[in-house]
């Protein structure tokens, strides 16, 4: 059950990324969450910055999923 979970969170989050680095050409790191109920939540974290280094997103991001 655990990698058809899985299979699902990328195929919900991935297309995002997928279109924002053809748009753009690269992306700020971002991520999803499933809920026990099986709901998915796009994840994302500002800093503050407008461009923000990648590490700094995804430490927030680490952190926040921490707590």
């Amino acid at each position: 059950m655990q990698k058809q979970q899985l299979e699902s969170l990328l195929k919900a989050i991935l297309p995002f990324g997928e279109m924002v680095l053809k748009n753009h050409g690269e992306f700020i790191p971002y991520s999803g969450t499933m809920g026990i109920d099986g709901k998915i939540k796009d994840v994302a974290g500002y800093t503050g910055n407008e461009h923000p280094k990648s590490i700094e997103v995804i430490k927030l991001l680490k952190d926040s999923f921490r707590h």
